[in-house]
Formats: structure tokens, sequence, C-alpha cells
């Protein structure tokens, strides 16, 4: 299409800048900008309205994908305007539509749902039957997404019906794994299996391998929530073949549910080695939902095996996601989770605050799906508004034709009913005022202890943050101390050794004079003094590292590796990638020195015959990872962090770095380190 362009003109030309910006309109760059903006000029040029607003709505989405969203919002609502100008009801339908996409990009659900509700109508009153099932496809899952569950339902419905009006395989097949994942929400789990199984045979008679794999998974999670394990475990050992057999890229979500299901079975390593597999797949795809639910799920597994620092790490990493997630069921399960962690630790009052959170999490949750419900009638609102006074109407023609007697007996009934109506309400009302008082109350000592809880939280984090500052002093101090003495061995000592060694010179050439006894005896000072030369120079060497200031990280870790194995203690494999330009001097000091330090630790503790030492310098951090075959330590243990590791993390936190620890009594250690290099 790129080649032929510059042959077109006019019509031919527009229809083939329309496929490219179509074509490119998810990339990051400007490209489908740039053709998109061309199809405008020329289709204003051209006066063709319908490719006019094709341009807009393309520049929409892209814009929309690349964050720009008051940019978005002008070419989706320009779009629309010509539309409704030129009374062409197709791109008033789609425009609505991709308004609907674009407020729920940017989470205003109302705009959208009413933009998703104008397209579907118009669409049906078109009779455009493959648009109205988009948008009302479109309005059922915003629903579902808000959690709006009974409203997602009656639209997944009609969504049903279009699909066997029309005979519509593939779109039955998507309504019905929907609808089982809508019954999975609800709880409903035997329709839940239903709407799956219907789904997988309709896929399976389309032979669409990926969606049979998807729905698949579904069907084993319909069993694990009956509680038939087996059959759970038989189907997910099903779908684990089809990964190889139709070459699954994605398999993330059999991996969650098979560890899930492993956990229930109390096969406590399989279901860590499965939900391991998952969070790396959800990681590589910024998958936060799924991957925050999965650290919620480790955490738990963890907690299981009472290994309460791995539970609480992984449930504040499912909190630190759920900023971006916002998903309510997630957020409750996840203060339920903390609570059982804060029971374990026997601090109950810290478990029974997240435990009133979890709940207040739930009352906002049916507060969402009330407030979706109002909102529905308020756009069902004008069709029951007409048939209120369609209703009326008959009544008042009956009323006139009733005799007097009757209406003042209504009157007297109707107001009887008025006179116990706002009685009752009243005394409601009052009973709601003090249970609301009662709430106030309970609401406030729940404050109180929060910010009594934040207060020591931050306390407790001023004297981490003083150790830190502490323990950094110190290693300045070590640094600064090194190069002095340093110094002080290489341009006093040495010098002095020196002119000792040219006083020993001027009196050589009168040696035979010397009786032979004192011959020796000056022969054997001239050797520790030549000896005491060198050992200064080696000295100052090592404490300056003169291989690290003159060549680089490299080659002063290559040398120490030489002096290490020239004991026979220890082999050392050392790699580097990435690291042909060097790092800034103190940089480089700071990790010699930490790779010193752990190699010493190795030395001494860890009996260990074999270390690899990686080194790969990324495009915004250095990653080092020290892997030895030796005895292990138990990291767990509160013995196990010597002066050694607390100065190593000192350093490695003065770069704004992390560490990394993996080890256990008898399997080696691993320890890597992360240091950012660009700010």
């Amino acid at each position: 299409m790129k080649a032929i362009l510059p042959l077109q003109k006019g019509i031919s030309k527009i229809e083939t800048l329309d496929e490219l910006a179509w074509v490119l309109r998810y990339k990051k760059d400007s490209t489908g900008i740039k053709y998109a903006l061309e199809c405008l000029k020329l289709s204003r040029d051209e006066s063709n309205y319908i490719y006019e607003t094709n341009a807009l709505n393309i520049l929409g989405k892209i814009a929309k994908e690349q964050g720009r969203f008051e940019d978005a919002e002008k070419y989706l609502n320009e779009a629309l305007a010509i539309s409704k100008k030129n009374d062409h009801k197709h791109g008033i339908a789609r425009g609505y539509n991709e308004l609907g996409f674009f407020y729920k990009k940017i989470e205003r659900n109302i705009e959208a749902i009413e933009a998703f509700l104008y397209s579907y109508e118009l669409f049906e009153e078109m009779g455009n039957s493959r648009g109205a099932l988009k948008a009302i496809t479109n309005l059922a899952k915003l629903y579902k997404d808000i959690e709006a569950y009974p409203e997602a339902l009656k639209y997944y419905l009609k969504c049903l019906e279009f699909g066997k009006k029309h005979n519509d395989t593939n779109g039955l097949a998507i309504v019905y794994r929907d609808l089982g994942t809508l019954s999975k929400y609800q709880e409903n789990y035997n329709e839940m299996l239903d709407y799956s199984l219907k789904s997988k045979a309709l896929f399976e008679k389309l032979e669409k391998h990926i969606d049979v794999f998807n729905v698949n998974i579904q069907v084993g999670e319909s069993y694990y929530y009956l509680g038939q394990e087996e059959k759970s475990k038989q189907i997910y050992l099903e779908t684990l073949q089809m990964v190889s057999d139709f070459n699954i890229k994605d398999a993330s979500n059999l991996y969650h549910n098979f560890a899930a299901l492993y956990d229930e079975l109390n096969v406590k390593d399989s279901a860590l080695f499965y939900y391991k597999k998952a969070e790396h797949i959800y990681e590589v795809n910024t998958d936060y939902k799924r991957l925050s639910k999965t650290y919620n799920n480790l955490g738990s597994l963890y907690l299981d095996l009472d290994s309460l620092g791995e539970a609480f790490k992984n449930f504040n990493k499912s909190l630190a996601l759920q900023q971006q997630v916002k998903d309510s069921s997630l957020l409750q399960n996840t203060y339920n989770l903390l609570s059982e962690f804060y029971i374990k630790s026997n601090d109950f009052k810290t478990a029974l605050a997240y435990k009133d959170s979890s709940s207040t999490v739930k009352d906002k949750f049916y507060s969402t799906i009330k407030k979706a419900d109002r909102y529905d009638v308020k756009y069902i609102d004008k069709k029951r508004k007409l048939a209120v006074l369609e209703k009326e109407e008959i009544i008042s023609k009956y009323a006139i034709q009733e005799k007097n007697n009757l209406i003042i007996w209504l009157a007297i009934i109707l107001l009887a009913a008025l006179i116990l109506f706002f009685a009752f309400t009243r005394v409601k009302k009052l009973k709601q005022q003090k249970k609301l008082a009662e709430l106030a109350f309970e609401q406030q000592k729940i404050e109180a202890q929060l910010v009594k809880e934040q207060q020591e939280k931050k306390l407790e984090e001023m004297l981490k943050e003083q150790e830190r500052k502490a323990i950094t002093s110190m290693i300045s101090g070590q640094e600064e101390e090194r190069e002095r003495i340093a110094k002080d061995l290489h341009d006093r000592l040495g010098s002095m050794l020196s002119v000792v060694k040219i006083h020993y010179k001027s009196v050589e050439e009168d040696l035979e004079k010397i009786k032979n006894e004192t011959k020796s005896q000056y022969e054997k000072a001239n050797q520790l003094l030549d000896e005491a030369c060198e050992t200064v120079r080696k000295i100052a060497h090592n404490m300056l590292s003169g291989t690290l200031t003159k060549f680089g990280l490299v080659p002063a870790l290559k040398e120490l590796k030489q002096k290490i194995e020239e004991t026979k203690m220890l082999q050392i494999e050392l790699l580097s990638h990435g690291l042909d330009n060097r790092l800034d001097n103190t940089t480089e000091i700071q990790l010699y020195r930490i790779i010193q330090e752990l190699l010493n630790n190795i030395l001494k503790h860890a009996n260990a015959t074999e270390v690899t030492i990686q080194l790969l310098k990324r495009e915004v951090d250095l990653n080092i990872m020290i892997t030895d075959n030796g005895v292990g330590f138990d990291i767990h243990s509160s013995e196990y962090e010597g002066m050694g590791l607390k100065s190593i993390k000192a350093r490695v936190a003065e770069m704004k770095g992390n560490v990394l620890i993996d080890s256990s009594k008898g399997n080696g250690t691993t320890i890597t380190i992360e240091i950012p290099t660009m700010k």
C-alpha cells in the first residue's frame, strides 16, 4: 500500500490512506497519525464526510492508546458531530460506540454506559444486528467490569437472544464463555459449568483451538469450585497437553488454576511451582490484576507453610499493584488474608483492623451495584413514565365515573394510609439516626486506632532510616580511612624505606672490607628491607586497588579472581556482558568492595569449592549475581545476618539498589544485586 500511494489520487488515495492509518493505529510512533491526518485533509478537500469521520475516529483511537485523552475526546466528538450534521446514522451509532470505549478507558463509566446504549438503540433501529450485538456486548462487559453483575447478566442474555436469532455460532460461543465468567463472580458454579461446556462445544465445532484451550480452563475451574477436584485435575491435565499440541503462547491462567488446585489438595511444592510459572508470565505481560491475585495466593500458601516473612512480602506486593487494578473483591480478599497473617503473628489488634477494612470494602462493593441499578432505572425511566401516564389516564377516566361516596371512602383510606406511612417513616428515621450515630462513633474509634498505628509505623521507619545512615557513614569512613592509610604507606613509609635502601647501596662498595659474618648479616638485612618495600607496595595497591582505578571494575575483579584461585581454596567463574564502558569511579569502588566482602564470606563460612560471578549491564541498571555451591544457610534465621551482610545491604541501599538472597541449608547460596545506572 505504501508503494502505490504516490501513484494515487482522489478517492482511491483516500481509501489507501484510511487503510494504512487503520492498520497502524496501535503503533506507539507517529506513523498512523501521519496517514490519518493526510486522509483527513484529502477527505475535507473532497468533501467526503464518511472518510473524514473515519480519520477522526482513528486519530481518537491513537490518542487514547498514547494517553492523550483530551485530544482523543476532541477527535471522537468531532467525528460524532459531523455524522449528526450529515444525518449519517451508521456514523452516529459507530461514533457513540467509540466514545463508549474511550469513556470506559478513563473510567467515566456513567458516560460510557450512556454512549453504548445510544449506539445499541441506533443500530437496532437501523436493523444492523451485528452492530447492535457489538454495542450491547460492550455494555454487558462494562457492567461486569464495574461489578454490577445483575445488569451485566441482563444484557448478556440479550446478547444470547441475538446470537440464537441470527445463528451466530462464534458469537454464541463468546457469550456463553462470558456468562460462565459472570456466573463465577456471582458464585453460581453449576451455571458456570453449564455455560462453559456449551461454549467449549461451539468452539470445538469451529475448530478454534486457542478458544477451546481458554474455555477448558474455565471448565476445570468450575469443577474446582464445585468441590470435584479429581475432575478438575483431569481437565487441567488435558489442557496442559494442548499447550504443546497447539503451541499455546500464554498458559499463565492454566498454571495459576493448577497451582490453586494443588494447594487445595495440599501438594504445596507443586502449587508453589505453578504459581511461580504463572507469576513470571503475568509480570512479562504486565497483567497487574492476575499478578495481584497470584501474590495473594502465594501469600496464603506461605502462610500455610508458616513462612510469615514471605507471606507478608507477597501480600504487600498485591496491595501495591491494587493501586492500579482497583478491584474491590480482590482488595477485600487481601485484607482478609492480612487479617489471618496478623492472627498468626499474635497481633490481634491489627488483625481486627484488617478484618473491619475487609467488611468496609464489601459494603462499598454492594453499594456500587445499587448505584448501577439506580442508573439503569434512569435510562429506562422514559419508557416507565409513558407506561405510568397511560395507566394514570385510565384510572382518571374510571375515577370520574365513580360515585361520590366511593371517592370519599378512597380519600379517607388514602389519608389514613398517609398518616400511618408518615408515622412509620418517622419511627424508622429515628432508628436510622441512632444507628448512624453509633456507626459514626465506631468509625471515629477505628480512625483513631489507625492514626496511632500510622504514627508507630512512622517512628519505626525513622529508626530504620537512622540505622541505615549510621551504617552508611561507617562504610564511607572505612573507604576514607583505606585511602588515607594507602597514601601514608605509599608516600611516607614507602619513601622512607627507599631512602634507607639508597644508604645501603652507598656502602656496597666497601663490602669487601667487612668481615664475612658481618657481611652475611648485612645481606640478610638488605633482603628484609626489599621484602618490606614490596609488602608496603602491595598493601597500598590492595587498599586503593590500582587496577580498579586505572582499568575499571571487570579487570579489578579478574585480578581478585586470580589472587583467590592461587590459594587453591576456590574456583571462580567470572562472566560479564555490556560493561564495555566504565561506570563512575564511586560506583565501581562500591561494587568492588561488595563483591570482595561476599567472596570473603564465602571463604570463611560457605565451605564452597566453586563460585560464579555474573555481571549484566542493561539499559537502565546493572545486575550482579553471585552463586556458590557451599553449605548455604537459613535466610529466615535472625542469626545469619552479621555486619558483613549489613554492610553490603547498606552499600546497595546507598546506590538506590536492591539485594535478594536465596539460600537454604545444604543447597548453596545465590545473591542477586540490582543497581540503577541511569537517573
